[in-house]
């Protein structure tokens, strides 16, 4: 790296880098070769956003290839060795990766100490993503890694918080709900290792001081079965939650979400609702008719959107006798007297490429066209929108 300073004032120098479109990463490392003070201005952007790969521990007599000669504990030693670097991150991504040392058997020694002599200098982090797998959760298999992963999550600077299918206790669900966006994708309640001390199947919500700033919430549930465990984040913000969604796996086809878990009435902020159901059969049909038609009092709602999760409509002397007279009451009746939108998409759902599936915008347009005709009165009004209209609408 060259001694040579730039010519210019260090404040002229900040601006240039600031109105530069950095999407080079390699015109950053080069200016990093210059000198001192634009190596500092370079890692700025280098690492504001960074992904962490963790491993466990390897024998290079087994594995041929050295634990601490291998990209991802590089990186991570680096940021573990250096005081700067670490308070610059401000989007902070962490998974494992990719190896093929036995995961379970393996020791994660190493990764556990570099991440937790990281965690205090993060001090300027603001976005956190930990993802796991559907297969198989890594962040269960060694308890000191967990817990600076946890540590992690509570961090007084996180502003969005993203979590890919973790087990978690339902107080640690609690504790998330001090982050104002919140992304759940697949969690799943995590069992506990032994009963209280006292014997007593006490409530953890006990743990739980009330403090809510969450605004943002979004859920994509792993089955069914997970889905009143993971609505207690629901509850715990109750009162400052804004936007919720609540959808089903991009894996499964349709997949049941449970709508009867979701109670809007305590909901008392909440202006933007998106929901995923089944357009199969009747019942889940009336789950769509029941969650809105539980609401009492007057509803804060300004968008409501529905993700249909369907590939072939079933017939229509079928869904003809579905409740679609009550669900257009309800929609137009002075409850929902706030409401602006009610925008009818298609969920997108991921297949193997052998398996044969309809376009997601044939069935977008589709289920618009379907919901336009089936509620006629909210129709009338300009509710029922597709998102390509929405889009047009924002444009204008």
């Amino acid at each position: 790296m060259g001694s040579t300073r730039p010519s210019l004032p260090l404040e002229i120098v900040e601006h240039i880098f600031d109105d530069v479109n950095w999407s080079d990463r390699r015109d950053l490392k080069s200016l990093a070769l210059v000198c001192r003070t634009f190596l500092l201005l370079s890692r700025k952007y280098l690492f504001r956003d960074v992904t962490i790969s963790l491993e466990p521990d390897r024998s290079s007599a087994i594995e041929g290839v050295d634990h601490e000669h291998s990209k991802s504990s590089q990186l991570l030693r680096f940021l573990a060795a250096d005081l700067h670097v670490a308070s610059i991150i401000r989007r902070l991504r962490i998974q494992k990766a990719w190896t093929n040392v036995n995961a379970s058997q393996s020791s994660w020694e190493t990764s556990a100490k570099k991440l937790a002599d990281i965690a205090p200098r993060l001090l300027c982090a603001q976005d956190l993503s930990i993802h796991s797998s559907f297969l198989s959760d890594w962040t269960l298999l060694d308890d000191s890694l967990r817990k600076v992963l946890i540590q992690l999550c509570q961090l007084p600077t996180i502003q969005n918080l993203e979590l890919q299918y973790m087990g978690l206790l339902r107080k640690e669900l609690f504790e998330f709900v001090r982050v104002p966006k919140l992304t759940l994708v697949g969690v799943y309640p995590k069992p506990e290792v032994a009963p209280s001390s006292s014997g007593n199947a006490s409530s953890e919500s006990d743990d739980w001081d009330g403090t809510s700033v969450l605004r943002d919430l979004s859920i994509t549930l792993r089955s069914s079965e997970t889905a009143d465990e993971v609505y207690s984040v629901v509850r715990a913000a109750t009162n400052t939650l804004q936007s919720l969604k609540w959808l089903s796996s991009p894996y499964h086809d349709a997949q049941d979400t449970c709508l009867h878990t979701i109670n809007l009435g305590p909901l008392s902020s909440l202006l933007h609702l998106a929901i995923c159901t089944p357009l199969s059969d009747g019942p889940s049909f009336e789950g769509l008719v029941n969650l809105f038609g539980r609401h009492n009092g007057g509803s804060t709602l300004e968008v409501i959107e529905i993700f249909c999760d369907y590939q072939h409509l079933p017939d229509e002397n079928l869904y003809s006798t579905w409740r679609w007279e009550t669900l257009d009451a309800t929609l137009t009746c002075p409850t929902y007297a706030a409401l602006q939108s009610v925008r009818i998409t298609a969920k997108k759902t991921t297949f193997a490429k052998h398996l044969p599936y309809r376009s997601h915008d044939v069935r977008s347009r589709e289920s618009l066209a379907l919901f336009r005709r089936r509620l006629p009165q909210a129709h009338s009004r300009g509710l029922i929108v597709g998102f390509e209209d929405n889009t047009r609408a924002a444009e204008e």
